[in-house]
């Protein structure tokens, strides 16, 4: 059973890591608390330092980085999309929510800002269902392991556009620091989340 999960301590420091030429680093790996992580430089992909980086975890809201990087492929910007029932009620309630409401429509562009900026959960699933072909969350998440299999991944399966925890919803630190480095490697994504 998949239940440990990518923080956002863990996400921050992938992210920022990646961002950080290599010569910063000593040849001793640093010590961190992170029970998973990995450390590579951004333009290369080399890895600087690792621990448990293959050990397969949920991985929460990072899911959202796949969400965004299969909606840009597949959306503009000015697309409205408009919020089902399905979207807004399949939330839990103790999880963050932007209070979109149901029938409302907005603009991919500001769906993906709360998205990625206030990790509006609600706002993943409008997106993965006015993208999927067949409306779905179901069929976003087809698309989301299409790219992860495009994108070389061998440990990783997508069952959702928001993170929930499920037993078949699962990634890998070195999974997901290629996911964070071909994200930042698009334009839109790095712009929305310099404003974070």
């Amino acid at each position: 059973m998949k239940t440990k999960k990518f923080t956002l301590y863990t996400l921050v420091l992938v992210i920022l890591f990646l961002c950080i030429p290599n010569s910063v680093f000593a040849a001793t790996p640093p010590e961190l608390s992170a029970e998973a992580y990995i450390l590579i430089d951004m333009e290369s992909g080399q890895v600087l330092a690792e621990k448990n980086a293959n050990e397969e975890r949920s991985p929460a809201s990072t899911t959202k980085i796949m969400t965004a990087l299969v909606a840009l492929e597949n959306a503009s910007l000015d697309d409205e999309m408009t919020a089902s029932e399905k979207a807004i009620n399949s939330v839990p309630y103790d999880y963050v929510k932007a209070g979109i409401k149901i029938g409302e429509t907005m603009k991919f562009e500001n769906l993906l800002d709360l998205m990625l900026i206030t990790s509006a959960n609600e706002a993943s699933n409008v997106i993965a269902e006015n993208v999927s072909p067949d409306g779905t969350m179901q069929g976003f998440a087809i698309l989301m392991n299409q790219y992860a299999t495009d994108l070389g991944l061998e440990k990783t399966n997508f069952s959702n556009s928001s993170g929930l925890e499920e037993e078949t919803h699962y990634t890998t630190a070195r999974d997901l620091a290629i996911i964070s480095r071909a994200a930042m490697q698009n334009d839109i994504f790095r712009e929305v989340v310099k404003r974070t």
